[in-house]
Parts: C-alpha cells; structure tokens; sequence
C-alpha cells in the first residue's frame, strides 16, 4: 500500500515539473504598421475604402472605429493610409488618412491634410507644405538651404527624425516635406525627395480636353495621359492625330505627369509653339 502511495505521488511530481513550462513560456509578438499610398477606386464612409496603388491593383482597407477622414476623400483622389492591426491582431485597420493635392502654380509645392482624432476625443487638423528647389548649401546632420525658382531662400534644420537621401550635395534638385510643428523657428526636414530628368514622349494625340488632359499613343501602343496647368505650353491647333513630343515638369509624385511644353512633329523639323 506504501508502495502504491509512494509511485503516485513520484507521477503527480514528475506532471508538474513536465508541466511547469508552460506557463513560463512567453511569446514575443511584433507589431506591423503599414503605410499605403494610392488612388481611391471606392469610399464608403465609415466602413472602408478601396485603393489602386503602383502595381495598378485595387486592394480594400477598412477603417477603424472612430478614424477620422479628411472632408476631400473621394474617388480619383491620392491619398496615404495608416494602418495597424487590429484587436484581433491579425487584420489591418486604417487608423488615419492624409491627402495629397498639387498645386496649380506647375507642381512645386505639394500640401497635405491631416486630420487625426487624438485619445482624448479631440479632433486636430495638419497642413503641411512641401517644398522643390534646388540645394544651395548643406551641413550634414544640421540644416539644407533650397534656392526655390522664384530665387528666394528656405533653411530647414535637420534631426535624429529627419530621411536624408544618401549623396546629398550642392546643385541636386530636391522635394522636401517638413515636420509638422507650431514652433515659430526654421522648419525641420521630415523627408527630401531627389527631383528627377523629365523624359520627353514623343507620339501621336488619342484625346485632348483643352486646359486639363492629353493622351498620346507611343509608337509601341502604350497610351500615356498628361495633365494640364496653367504652366503647360500648347501649340495651338491641338487635335487629336497630330503627331507631338511631350515634355512633362519634373515631379516626384506618383500622379499622372503634368505637361511642360508640346512640341508638333513634322517630317521636316520641330518647331515648340507657345501657347497665345
């Protein structure tokens, strides 16, 4: 009877200890934020909304409880998602959305809305505004000086949360987007943008919409659609089947690019034509 008594309590033991573990072990989780940028396919408001990125295809994020959305979301707008899992923590739910809108004036300023709803319940609105030019003086890890094209001058300082490209140096072409800030000293740096060459496209006129876009077929067949400002120069007499060279403003947004100047082919020479 000793013996029986002794063998379980050895067994009920030995459980434990197997057992022990288990409940000592923690799992290490890490949590993914994503940022999304596009074009908005679909809104429906206050439960989700449907974008087109880069790759041309149409993925669709809901919106968490209580996100607050900027008034100027809707279809065909550009806009940037952020987004962390949910309490299910599997799922990505959009926790704030900003907008992205180009100015008329060719592109040279970029402003963003950002409306965001603080735990407090209280509601704030951002607007920050970005600025091209080019790099007139730099010191690393201190502060960059833009020459804009009207000439005049902006320095911004530079710290610990400023994206500086690698290869920064006097005469690049430059986009930058400060940090939003209500301190009334030079503005920070939050990310600088390397402006790229614009490509010049030559092809023939598929559809024009005078004052806002043009489409041009290439010789492989591809179709490329321009926009059009109060800085782009056309010819006139523009009419679809005029064979043209399109050279667009430099831009680092991903929107469609925006003409600079048109320029008619002939079998003989290419003359630009400034528009009346």
């Amino acid at each position: 009877m000793k013996m029986s008594v002794l063998i379980a309590g050895l067994c009920v033991c030995v459980a434990a200890v197997a057992s022990s573990p288990a409940f000592a072990q923690t799992t290490k989780t890490e949590t993914a934020y994503v940022t999304i940028d596009g074009e908005v396919v679909r809104y429906d408001v206050g439960q989700s909304i449907v974008i087109r990125g880069a790759d041309n295809k149409e993925v669709v994020y809901t919106l968490a409880p209580g996100v607050v959305v900027p008034a100027d979301v809707a279809v065909g707008r550009r806009v940037q998602l952020f987004t962390e899992p949910g309490t299910d923590g599997k799922a990505q739910l959009v926790s704030r959305i900003t907008t992205t809108s180009i100015t008329p004036e060719g592109d040279l300023k970029r402003t963003t809305k950002e409306t965001r709803k603080l735990p407090s319940g209280v509601t704030t609105s951002t607007t920050t505004t970005a600025v091209s030019g080019t790099v007139a003086a730099y010191e690393a890890g201190k502060t960059l000086t833009v020459t804009q094209t009207d000439g005049t001058k902006v320095t911004y300082l530079i710290n610990t949360k400023s994206s500086v490209p690698d290869g920064m140096v006097i005469g690049k072409s430059v986009t930058i987007v400060p940090l939003s800030t209500t301190d009334k000293t030079d503005p920070v740096v939050h990310t600088i943008t390397y402006v790229t060459t614009a490509t010049a496209v030559s092809g023939t006129v598929a559809a024009y919409a005078a004052g806002k876009t043009l489409t041009v077929t290439q010789a492989d067949g591809t179709k490329v659609t321009y926009l059009i400002n109060t800085k782009s120069s056309v010819p006139d007499g523009m009419v679809i089947g005029k064979s043209v060279t399109i050279v667009p403003l430099s831009t680092p947004d991903k929107t469609d690019p925006v003409v600079h100047t048109i320029t008619y082919v002939t079998t003989t020479k290419s003359d630009t034509v400034s528009r009346r």
